[in-house]
């Protein structure tokens, strides 16, 4: 019996509560998924602002939560589907559909710009890059660390261990001038963009240099 519980959590927790995303938009097609079950209409909007490059007013009367489930329709056909139950109406702008108004009886209502979603995008390649460049001085260290240990072996094998070791201080000795003059070089190049920006923000503002 405790078994049979046990196995029945697991395939609750294995279960996906969600089989794709609310919003996917598909550039190349320019087709549109939209799945939600209570979602208020203009949270998927926002997310369809971000993903789709849309912008998109609605009459603030007409947000209210949406069940629908669409699978890669034309972007008009979508958003179509998504306001048949609130017996409103809808104009666009441009053949790709890129501005939007949702109102119930003139144009004029729909007030509200919704908001594109915050995208991580940035963020994700930022951390993806940073990964990549921490692998990849690990793996540096790494063959520095078994290139040192065949030439210590190479000098010991030789009887000169000694001067060895002394040739591996004056390469650590020069390595550390060199990351010195780099991380100097590099604060020198953060101060002139410090002040560039700082002088473009003078510049935007109507500020002299000696204000």
């Amino acid at each position: 019996m405790r078994k049979n519980i046990l196995l029945a959590a697991i395939l609750l927790v294995l279960i996906p509560v969600n089989v794709f995303p609310q919003v996917m938009y598909d550039s190349s097609k320019n087709l549109l998924s939209v799945k939600s079950e209570g979602k208020l209409l203009s949270e998927l909007f926002s997310e369809i602002c971000a993903k789709a490059k849309m912008n998109v007013y609605i009459n603030p009367s007409l947000d209210r939560k949406v069940f629908i489930n669409i699978k890669d329709q034309p972007v008009e056909n979508a958003i179509k589907q998504m306001i048949r139950p609130l017996n409103s109406a809808f104009v666009y702008q441009g053949k790709s559909v890129k501005s939007v108004w949702i109102f119930e009886q003139s144009k004029a209502e729909a007030t509200f710009r919704i908001p594109p979603a915050p995208t991580s995008t940035a963020s994700t390649l930022s951390s993806v890059k940073q990964d990549h460049v921490k692998k990849r001085l690990l793996r540096k260290q790494e063959l520095e660390a078994k290139a040192r240990e065949r030439r210590r072996q190479i000098a010991a094998s030789q009887g000169k261990l000694k001067e060895f070791e002394a040739k591996e201080a004056e390469r650590e000795k020069r390595k550390k001038e060199r990351e010195m003059r780099r991380e100097k070089r590099r604060k020198e190049i953060e101060r002139m963009r410090a002040e560039r920006q700082e002088r473009l923000k003078r510049n935007q503002s109507g500020e002299s240099p000696s204000q």
